[in-house]
């Protein structure tokens, strides 16, 4: 997304008088002060964060924090790799048994002062093993997917997309989904990858006309969908 500068040049106008009083010369002049137009950027900040509720009591599967973080996870809040190195890499699941439903909740959060926005998620498992259980289908309604990739626009319940207003503070939307599970049918360990969540955010208006046209293609592009 590019933003012109725009620059505003002001003019001063100069009156000056010559007159003439017993062959002596007298100069009046005149000048405007500065004024100064300052241009502030609004801007957009994303970050995904995933909760999990303690693991269940009969061994199915273990969690813990992963990256810089010890102890299990919790409804401790740990965000992903790609938006926040410094807060961990999201939950490690392991010991996990055939059938095991395990929690995991990933919210999108459009931090601190920002602008109107439109708001995507994409959701990449390759995991024929694991499904992705509990959407909130009500505020998150599925664009497209393609090559184990989903992607998903915030609808709030609405038909349309949803603009997230402009806003001094934090906006947490609502949790994506909310619980994966592995499949009954394993009979031996099996090599499972990573789900990976990311989230978009493209301002809502340009020039006053909302833009979301712009702001699902932008969506797509940055995630690869348009490859």
């Amino acid at each position: 997304m590019k933003m012109k500068n725009l620059l505003i040049g002001g003019m001063s106008l100069a009156l000056v008088a010559c007159i003439s009083v017993g062959g002596t010369l007298a100069y009046l002049s005149a000048q405007t002060g500065t004024a100064t137009n300052t241009f502030t950027m609004n801007g957009l900040t994303l970050v995904v964060s995933e909760t999990a509720d303690a693991a269940t009591s009969n061994g199915d599967y273990k969690q813990k924090l992963k990256s810089n973080t010890e102890g299990e996870a919790g409804t401790a809040s740990v965000s992903t790799p790609e938006l926040a190195k410094d807060h961990g890499n999201g939950i490690a699941y392991t010991d996990i048994l055939p059938g095991a439903v395990m929690s995991k909740k990933p919210v999108i959060t459009v931090k601190g002062k920002h602008a109107a926005c439109y708001v995507f998620a994409c959701v990449e498992n390759s995991n024929g093993d694991l499904t992705i259980r509990g959407l909130d289908t009500k505020n998150w309604e599925q664009v497209t997917t393609a090559n184990g990739k989903t992607l998903y626009q915030y609808v709030n319940g609405n038909e349309d997309a949803a603009i997230v207003p402009v806003d001094n503070a934090d906006v947490d939307l609502p949790v994506l989904f909310t619980e994966v599970k592995l499949s009954e049918n394993l009979t031996e360990a099996v090599k499972l990858g990573d789900i990976v969540i990311k989230g978009y955010a493209y301002q809502a208006y340009k020039n006053g006309e909302p833009c979301y046209d712009a702001a699902l293609a932008a969506a797509k592009t940055a995630f690869g969908f348009n490859q």
